[in-house]
């Protein structure tokens, strides 16, 4: 349930993040005061590198919050109970076989 609430901030702030930068990765300069785009400026060739990191690593770290992270304590939810699960099947099968020798 907790999931569910977080989900929407955590997209759409993950979303204009990266729509933000995409000007960046593709080393597009906006000069406001002169009105004018520039592909491929010197200036811009730095910040191609760094917004690429940080679109490519907040892409993966929005995936991880929101399915690996509750994947994974799903999974460890099932691992402690597979446990007891098991024990009572070995219990009900000796149980069997003791019946089968009497």
């Amino acid at each position: 349930l907790a999931g569910l609430t977080r989900f929407r901030p955590v997209i759409l702030t993950a979303i204009t993040t990266i729509l933000g930068l995409v000007p960046m990765v593709f080393g597009l300069t906006i000069r406001f005061s002169e009105r004018d785009l520039l592909v491929g400026a010197p200036s811009s060739q730095w910040w191609v590198d760094l917004s690429s990191t940080i679109a490519g690593g907040l892409t993966f770290a929005t995936f991880l919050t929101l399915v690996a992270t509750p994947a994974l304590l799903a999974l460890g939810i099932s691992i402690k109970v597979a446990p007891n699960f098991f024990s009572k099947i070995n219990f009900l099968r000796k149980n069997q076989e003791e019946v089968k020798v009497n």
